[in-house]
């Protein structure tokens, strides 16, 4: 039993990880964000930056 599905690694592990980054991408497109991704990644940015900005006012 399992045969292909048992195998993992690095190819396996590259599809998965560019599967969900496909899913991402589209997902925010059909909801109107129009950069998708790329949006996403933006938004993170400047949350780190935020974080870390008040972290350093803290110490």
């Amino acid at each position: 039993m399992g045969g292909d599905w048992d195998r993992s690694g690095p190819a396996q592990d590259f599809s998965r990880s560019r599967a969900a980054d496909v899913f991402i991408d589209t997902n925010l497109k059909m909801n109107g964000i129009a950069d998708g991704k790329i949006s996403y990644s933006r938004v993170v940015r400047l949350l780190l930056q935020y974080y870390r900005q008040q972290s350093a006012l803290l110490q």
